[in-house]
């Protein structure tokens, strides 16, 4: 007989980004199994368990072709239409750093969609299975975008605060890994993953906080998992610039140069609140 796991209001209708993925690549497997090898529902432990480790694999799977595929593809964008970059002239030996750099990490960055997935299916998050369990497209979107506040809120008291002010969080979360590049010559697409794995941890966890207190779709959430893997690679090459308050590659480059400067993500609005916002100049370029 199998052990039940307890679970806080567990949802009865819930889904996840590997259960089409799966189904379609893998037509033999039913929705069935792939609920109980993701430890899908109150299966028992060795779901919960066997599911946290198909998880894990699924998220580092994609994260492996969003690095190489989709940063390939962004490097090979700008060296067509930005060939004078800075980043179209990273020596290979950089260039293989920050892959090694970021090859060491990506374990441990699995963990924080594995962490969210887990407490979801746990009934733990408020995420939603829909628009309509949210409240309505109306409803939804407000609250994507409290989302988003507070996730930039977490990530610019993380970086700021705990990787550049805090003496115990310099010295053992090594943000001075990453700060390692600061040039233009420096820096890629494949920069953006290059941390210290327990700094690159921190700074992606905001995403499982949030889902803790504001609901959002669910499909929400993988798209702004996407879109962050995708930013935090932009950001990195340079170019193109962003118009303000946007985070462009202009105003990343100027935290990498200046280092006290510009910590938020997306967007440059709590730097502003909080006074650490710096204005690429003419002679802050790429």
């Amino acid at each position: 007989q199998k052990l039940e796991c307890c679970c806080l209001n567990m949802p009865t209708d819930m889904y996840f980004m590997y259960q089409p993925v799966v189904t379609s690549l893998l037509p033999n497997v039913t929705s069935e199994d792939v609920d109980y090898y993701f430890g899908i529902g109150n299966q028992g432990i060795e779901s919960d368990l066997v599911g946290i480790i198909s998880t894990w694999l699924f998220y580092y799977a994609m994260m492996h072709f969003m690095f190489y595929g989709l940063g390939s593809v962004m490097r090979w964008y700008v060296t067509i239409v930005w060939p004078k970059a800075g980043t179209n002239h990273v020596s290979r030996d950089m260039t293989v750093d920050h892959i090694k750099t970021s090859e060491y990490a990506f374990p441990l960055y699995t963990c924080v969609p594995v962490i969210g997935d887990f407490l979801r299916k746990k009934g733990l998050t408020v995420t939603c299975s829909s628009l309509e369990e949210c409240g309505g497209i109306a409803q939804s979107s407000i609250n994507f975008g409290l989302f988003l506040i507070f996730l930039e809120l977490i990530v610019f008291i993380d970086h700021y605060y705990l990787l550049h002010v805090w003496k115990w969080g310099k010295k053992h979360l090594r943000h001075d890994v990453h700060h390692r590049y600061e040039a233009s010559h420096e820096m890629t697409t494949f920069t953006g993953f290059a941390f210290d794995a327990v700094d690159g941890f921190s700074q992606g966890f905001g995403l499982v906080l949030c889902q803790l207190f504001i609901p959002v779709p669910c499909y929400f959430v993988w798209a702004l998992s996407l879109l962050i893997g995708a930013w935090t690679m932009y950001i990195h090459q340079g170019v193109p610039t962003l118009p303000y308050p946007m985070m462009g590659a202009d105003y990343h480059f100027v935290h990498h140069k200046f280092n006290w400067y510009n910590f938020g993500f997306f967007t440059v609005f709590w730097d502003w609140v909080f006074g650490t916002l710096k204005h690429p100049t003419k002679d802050d370029h790429w």
